[in-house]
């Protein structure tokens, strides 16, 4: 697997997020892998193509946060307009595939 561009999101302002995505990719984006969610997912569901795929494994901008201060997410009908595969998993799921670790 090979990554064509990548930024730190963290040195982006939330506003310039989808601007900063448009410039790095595009052609739109495949496949996000999305470990971070947040503003950083409303951002790329604007940048992801007809027919991607998201895998979430993770939220790390939300964890600590009370449930009345989490991120809402605004634009998720994009998953429905653009035929978008959005799929969450947990490492914990898998444990027995991999005894002793």
């Amino acid at each position: 697997m090979g990554v064509d561009k990548a930024f730190n999101y963290k040195k982006v302002a939330d506003e310039d997020l989808v601007a900063k995505l448009n410039e790095l990719c595009p052609k739109g984006i495949d496949i996000y892998f999305d470990n971070v969610g947040g503003v950083m997912t409303e951002a790329t569901l604007e940048v992801l193509n007809t027919h991607s795929r998201v895998i979430a494994c993770g939220a790390i901008s939300q964890y600590n946060k009370p449930p009345a201060e989490r991120y809402g997410i605004k634009n998720l009908f994009n998953v429905i307009s653009k035929c978008i595969t959005f799929q969450g998993f947990i490492v914990s799921q898998w444990k027995e595939d991999f005894p002793g670790r």
